[in-house]
């Protein structure tokens, strides 16, 4: 009787270190298989980056030339822009003398559009009284 179990052991043993080598063998070649593909990824990268990576950075410099000269109209046409603009606009600061209630104020808007001054949006003619105007706002944050 006891025969019979040691056999039944011997083969449970001999079918589980078969299991065991299968899965090992299994991991080595799945390792390999990954290192291999690891590999063929990185050399075909490289081989695509220096077949590409020239036209790109043409590519790159072509686009950079381009953007700066579009850029550099667009600065050269607000600059004529704004001498253009100069006889029609002109900025006025708060004087004292003038606008003693606008001195300070956020609202103070204080151009002059071919030669009408619009010192602020509630006023136009600025706030003709000594004391403070009721619309005045600090320019400074709280």
């Amino acid at each position: 009787m006891d025969d019979w179990q040691k056999d039944w052991q011997k083969a449970f043993d001999l079918f589980s270190e078969g299991i065991d080598q299968l899965c090992q063998d299994v991991a080595k070649e799945v390792a390999n298989a990954v290192d291999s593909v690891a590999e063929l990824s990185s050399e075909l990268f490289e081989q695509i980056e220096e077949a590409i990576a020239p036209g790109l950075d043409e590519w790159d410099q072509q686009m950079t030339e381009w953007t700066d000269s579009v850029l550099q109209l667009f600065f050269d046409f607000e600059t004529d822009f704004n001498h253009t603009a100069e006889p029609f606009t002109q900025i006025l600061e708060p004087m004292i003398n003038e606008h003693p209630a606008c001195v300070g104020c956020r609202n103070y808007h204080g151009y002059s559009y071919n030669g009408v001054p619009l010192v602020c949006a509630m006023h136009p003619y600025g706030w003709e009284a000594e004391e403070s105007c009721p619309d005045w706002e600090s320019t400074w944050q709280r």
